[in-house]
């Protein structure tokens, strides 16, 4: 008789979960808008998505997703709340819209 292999995960560290939803995010921006996004970690903060207009990095914004008191949210870089990370395509608008991008 074989024994069954349970295999086990490793739970995601807190910065896995963040680079990853800072991604997803990143893709839909990119994918709804003609902005470009990529997923920074500066030396004095946090992992943080910087998007920038294609042909002017000077317009740009920062958004980092925390823990906040109902779950994962991302945020401006100011400390206002956009949404829940869960929801990609409604923080890309919302970012796009910041950014005065139409969709």
């Amino acid at each position: 008789m074989d024994a069954m292999k349970h295999e086990t995960t490793a739970p995601v560290s807190d910065e896995e979960f963040q680079r990853g939803r800072l991604a997803a995010l990143g893709r839909a921006v990119e994918e709804l808008t003609p902005l470009r996004a990529v997923v920074q970690q500066p030396a004095d903060q946090g992992l943080i998505l910087y998007v920038t207009r294609a042909y002017n990095s000077d317009i740009r914004e920062t958004v980092s997703c925390r823990r906040h008191r109902d779950g994962w949210w991302f945020f401006y870089e100011w400390g206002d709340p956009i949404c829940l990370a869960d929801d990609t395509m409604r923080a890309a608008r919302h970012v796009a819209s910041i950014m005065g991008i139409r969709i």
